[in-house]
């Protein structure tokens, strides 16, 4: 089973695209396509909401905020589309738009 969980996540690269493969503790795979366009690492993804790097670190290693991201080998890859959702979860007053 350590074997497992070192293999639980991998990333193949194909035409561009980056497909993401997770194993959850259950040992159950999904898959997640990324454009590259949308795969930021730690710098860019802290540039992107305003916060510095080691703030994301934090974050990731106290589970302070459940801001997605994906570990792949020593390196952190998030989606702008999770930053996007995250940054709206956090949103106070006003009226969402429609």
């Amino acid at each position: 089973m350590a074997i497992l969980a070192i293999l639980a996540n991998f990333v193949v690269y194909d035409a561009g695209w980056q497909h993401f493969l997770t194993m959850n503790k259950d040992f159950q795979m999904s898959s997640v396509v990324v454009s590259p366009s949308e795969w930021l690492n730690r710098p860019a993804a802290a540039k992107y909401i305003d916060l510095q790097p080691q703030t994301l670190a934090c974050w990731a290693v106290s589970g302070k905020y459940n801001l997605p991201f994906f570990r792949v080998g020593n390196s952190v890859r998030y989606r702008k589309s999770d930053l996007d959702a995250w940054l709206e979860s956090r949103r106070v007053g006003g009226e969402a738009a429609e």
